[in-house]
């Protein structure tokens, strides 16, 4: 059925019998944050005339309370100004999954929900929309009580259909008989209600409405659900509290417990009423307390997480672009919701601190992974499919949009360009072979490639320069780092210090924004490529790196030997300093043939204090993998403004989280190419 049906028409209280059919329990199966896992045993568990003898129905109390507490968790907010779709005074309904992804309701909206809810979970529900002295139009949701003879079918009522007071309709009797009546609404979070009110609460609100009303209209969803199915909703997002609820039981479990708290579910229903709770018990900040408000914030994110594309990410750019807009790297953290929940207690330390943002952290590192997942100018915040992130910055975390908005116009998306030259001739025939063009792969954090490629013009410095500019001039204007794969004969060439990059109609050296580095393109061979690897494996990446003694270097021999030699070669050492010698000879050839990837090479012969800034000394304590990544940029840093320096950084598996890309074949362009 089309979208048109989810309409209510104007304030009439009899024309609301559409209204019965908008309830879609369907939705809601298999919901564990909204439907308990236990209902139906609980309800297998009541007594045969459904009362504990005194009157109550202890059970389905229970269980609607359950119901309420579920709904409550998912910190929907109450809307003051309801979308009528430019149709005069008709009330657009939003479907369920709009509530969700919204964040926002009106009190029918939210009532039907909860309708479709009881009747998943096997309960009756019925709908009371009165007219008040002072609202046009309010509802609130009743719920029959059953005796295991009616468990399968609503008891006769005469309540369907009526059009009365409360008096009239004799509800004050039936609710002291065992009915229900909840007003949903006071599940709502707002700025000046932080937190939801009670099932008590909102059993006692709805009883007052009732109470006032001028005039009410009864539906009874459970018996007309068995006369006709529901409209067509869309299906709710998927639910992805399950598997996080694994991991951070497993992770933050032991330390909760050792303060008494013992969750059972690890919903963020559970999560919630402990905190409310141990607030109640502790009025001033503890650790336990801003533990559980960091994990109820990060169950909440991880659905804004899902839906802007963050499963998609490795572990590898996560960490990055948590570091770059929330603080340190994470090395710690082997998960997405590890992150999520660090984010979360970095929120709360910027908040009592001095250096509070506009946004939180969380709000940011979100944004930067929907800001790499898409083109941060493609993201609308009113689009339905970010419609889940808009919300649950405005509304549920409080943000202005502006800054927001702002926010996603800064924001950088990174990219890693591979620009290499194409040499088709053997290093053997000429000292420095011209190429015949330059090809750009493009990787983003996802690992998606993009290639282009740019010929020489003719075979020289002109041509090459020519198509390197083409080249740069094809990069995207922010937040791109360049590794240039090269032969031997360019690695110590200067070629990022080459006047390429187009800033404002003059031309800079790459080495001023785009952080260059350099590769040898001969490890695109599996033979020699499988040397890197066996080296890497061995080196020791908090030790100091070791210096190419002047006495081997002149000879190829005595060079592949003293990188084999277990005593007196280099060993573990991370990376290699060297530099040509006096007399002759090419030991940086050899040192690549041999595996050694990771050089700081002295085109001529250095300065003791160039020497001495190339070798950064080894690290008694640190973390092996950021020293890994980060020892490139220190290098740069200390050997900045010096041109016979080249850094050659052979990782294998990329750089700064980005992804290698499998090797390309020869002649063989990806997406976007151009030969």
């Amino acid at each position: 059925m089309s979208d048109e049906v989810w309409q209510l028409i104007g304030g009439e209280l009899q024309a609301l019998d559409r209204l019965a059919y908008m309830v879609v329990p369907r939705v809601f199966r298999g919901r564990a944050d909204l439907i308990p896992p236990d209902a139906s045993a609980l309800r297998r568990s009541w007594p045969p005339d459904g009362s504990d003898g005194r009157g109550g129905f202890v059970d389905q109390e229970a269980l609607t309370a359950a119901l309420y507490e579920r709904l409550a968790a998912h910190r929907l907010h109450y809307d003051v100004d309801p979308p009528n779709g430019g149709y005069g005074d008709q009330q657009l309904i939003r479907q369920p999954w709009e509530v969700f992804t919204g964040g926002r309701f009106t009190c029918i909206d939210l009532a039907l929900v909860f309708c479709g809810m009881a009747l998943e979970a096997q309960l009756f529900p019925l709908l009371a929309v009165m007219r008040l002295v002072d609202q046009p139009r309010h509802a609130v949701v009743l719920i029959a009580p059953q005796t295991r003879d009616t468990h399968d079918a609503p008891l006769e009522s005469t309540l369907d259909d009526s059009h009365n007071t409360a008096a009239e309709l004799g509800l004050a009797e039936l609710l002291e008989r065992g009915w229900i009546a909840v007003d949903i609404t006071l599940a709502a979070h707002d700025a000046l209600s932080p937190t939801t009110g009670t099932f008590a609460q909102a059993r006692a609100a709805a009883r007052s409405a009732l109470e006032s009303a001028e005039k009410i209209r009864i539906l009874d969803i459970a018996r007309r659900h068995l006369d006709r199915g529901p409209f067509a909703a869309k299906d709710l997002a998927p639910l992805v509290e399950g598997a996080s609820c694994a991991v951070l039981r497993e992770l933050y479990g032991p330390a909760l417990a050792r303060a008494g708290v013992v969750p059972g579910e690890w919903s963020l229903a559970e999560l919630r009423s402990h905190l409310v709770r141990h607030r109640a018990g502790h009025p001033s900040s503890s650790p336990t307390g801003d533990l559980l408000e960091a994990l109820c914030a990060a169950l909440q994110a991880r659905a804004v997480f899902t839906s802007v594309g963050g499963d998609g990410f490795g572990l590898a750019p996560l960490r990055h672009l948590y570091a770059e807009h929330v603080g340190q790297t994470p090395w710690d953290a082997h998960s997405a919701d590890e992150m999520l929940v660090l984010a979360a207690s970095a929120g709360t330390v910027e908040i009592r601190s001095a250096n509070r943002q506009d946004l939180s952290p969380l709000a940011r590192f979100l944004l930067a992974v929907a800001g790499h997942a898409e083109e941060p100018r493609n993201i609308d915040l009113e689009s339905d499919r970010y419609r889940m992130l808009g919300s649950w910055l405005t509304t549920t975390l409080g943000h202005q949009r502006n800054d927001v908005v702002e926010y996603l116009h800064d924001l950088r998306h990174r990219t890693w360009a591979l620009m290499e030259l194409e040499v088709t001739s053997s290093p053997a025939a000429a000292d420095r072979p011209w190429p015949r063009g330059v090809v750009v792969q493009l990787v983003d954090l996802l690992g998606k490639v993009t290639t282009r490629r740019f010929p020489c013009r003719e075979s020289s410095e002109r041509g090459l320069k020519h198509a390197l500019r083409q080249a740069a001039d094809f990069l995207p204007g922010r937040g791109v780092i360049v590794d240039l794969v090269v032969p031997r004969a360019w690695l110590d060439a200067g070629l990022e210090h080459w006047d390429v990059v187009d800033v404002g109609g003059t031309r800079d050296p790459m080495t001023r924004d785009l952080q260059p580095r350099m590769r040898w393109s001969g490890y695109q061979h599996d033979r020699l490529r499988e040397r890197l690897h066996d080296r890497l494996r061995r080196a020791d990446w908090l030790g100091a790196p070791a210096l190419l003694p002047g006495e081997v270097a002149g000879d190829r021999a005595l060079t592949t030997q003293w990188v084999t030699d277990p005593s007196d070669g280099p060993g573990p050492s991370p990376y290699l300093v060297g530099c040509p010698p006096p007399g002759g000879g090419d030991p940086l050839d050899a040192l690549l043939h041999e595996g050694c990837g990771f050089i700081v090479w002295f085109a001529t012969q250095p300065e003791e204090t160039a020497l001495q800034a190339a070798c950064l000394p080894c690290e008694e304590t640190g973390n092996a993998r950021e020293r890994r990544s980060s020892l490139p940029r220190h290098l740069a840093d200390r050997l900045r403004g010096n041109r016979q320096t080249t850094v050659i950084w052979n990782d294998p598996e990329g750089r700064d989280s980005f992804r290698m890309p499998p090797p390309r074949r020869r002649g063989t362009l990806r997406r976007g190419g151009t030969q």
